[in-house]
């Protein structure tokens, strides 16, 4: 089966950006020793509303990514690109800490690529202007910050699970659109009823898939 049958661009005009590394890749740190390991990649979190219909059409695209891949797969077994902001949320309660009560009732996506696969980085300014040199990278660069309202083009991957790990959908980052909009998380970050104060995306109802969240 070919790669391309096995991926997908999928867009969404409703995303929160948080702990953007999106200039230069970096390497995993560990916070305990402060050692990096590992390879390096540019990385962000992205969170959405479950209800949007941008979320609902990423789902489908997943989908369609994993039947193509696994034609007699059930969904259910299928690892996918989000995980419930709420359980994350609960997590990091759980160990003292308040910095993801921003997630809580939101989907969340953890997205990178490679160094070799730097994902394009734009701006709204009145238009959309492509960072395509240093002199508009220095420009924009700060309003790619934790909190900005930005959209985003991933690439949807299917990859085969290795041991206990089950195959699963990876959201590979290939563009980044910054509006300059939002609100900075800093320490605590901020709840998400302000997060998304005022966003654009639209609510339904109906669920293209029986994708579970």
């Amino acid at each position: 089966m070919s790669d391309k049958a096995n991926s997908r661009f999928a867009t969404t005009q409703t995303c929160v950006m948080s702990w953007p590394k999106l200039f230069e890749p970096e390497q995993f740190t560990d916070k305990k020793t402060g050692k990096t390991s590992g390879n390096a990649y540019y990385s962000a979190q992205f969170t959405i509303d479950p209800n949007s219909d941008d979320f609902k059409a990423l789902k489908a695209a997943s989908a369609e990514v994993a039947k193509a891949r696994w034609p007699s797969r059930e969904l259910k077994e299928i690892r996918w690109p989000w995980v419930n902001g709420t359980k994350k949320a609960d997590d990091r309660k759980t160990k003292g800490k308040e910095d993801g009560e921003y997630q809580r009732g939101k989907a969340v996506i953890t997205s990178k690529s490679g160094e070799e696969y730097r994902p394009r980085l734009a701006v709204w300014d009145g238009r959309s202007i492509d960072l395509t040199d240093d002199i508009l990278i220095s420009k924009y660069k700060s309003w790619f910050f934790s909190g900005a309202e930005v959209l985003v083009e991933w690439n949807l991957k299917a990859y085969d699970g290795v041991g206990a790990n089950p195959d699963g959908i990876t959201a590979y980052l290939n563009l980044v659109l910054s509006t300059g909009k939002g609100d900075k998380l800093a320490g605590g970050g901020a709840p998400a009823s302000e997060v998304f104060k005022g966003y654009v995306g639209h609510a339904t109802e109906e669920d293209p898939t029986d994708i579970p969240f």
